[in-house]
């Protein structure tokens, strides 16, 4: 029975380690059709990858949908791809639907929104030029916030943890 168990943990574990291996080819082919401006292949191959939850796929393909290529042009499904991998604690798409929410891209504008993720993106960027950037974005946002909105994002940000999918 032991030898059974044994045995069946290590199929999985070559499964996980196929899977992964082939999640990361069909990103990279993703990548390289990008870059060859070929944006529907592009997004055929990050598509799935994004909807089994893989956070550089859903930002990916929240840029496709922002910049309408190779999908229809949508504010909206930008942003809700961009959440999804914001959500999961990835900064470029936290700093993206910062700006969004700010600009009332994608739905209203939500300014308590647009101060959480920026600061949450900004904490992710590490130290530099872009975490800079991202303050200066975060500031002029809350020059815009009353005092019990700021307050309000502070909290969430306090409570705020990544949820994986």
């Amino acid at each position: 029975m032991a030898q059974m168990t044994y045995l069946m943990r290590a199929i999985l574990l070559v499964l996980g380690l196929l899977a992964a291996v082939s999640a990361r080819a069909d990103f990279d082919e993703g990548a390289k059709a990008y870059e060859r401006h070929d944006y529907a292949a592009a997004f055929a191959a990050w598509r799935p990858l994004a909807e089994a939850g893989d956070p550089r796929s859903q930002f990916n393909l929240g840029l496709l949908y922002e910049h309408g290529h190779g999908a229809a042009q949508s504010d909206k499904e930008a942003v809700r791809w961009y959440r999804r991998a914001a959500s999961q604690g990835y900064p470029p798409a936290q700093h993206r639907l910062g700006q969004l929410l700010a600009e009332g891209r994608g739905g209203a504008s939500d300014l308590v929104g647009a101060y959480v993720w920026l600061t949450l993106a900004e904490r992710g960027a590490g130290e530099g030029g872009t975490a800079r950037l991202i303050a200066l974005q975060r500031d002029a946002v809350a020059r815009r916030l009353t005092a019990a909105q700021r307050e309000e994002a502070e909290a969430t940000i306090l409570t705020w943890r990544p949820v994986r999918e």
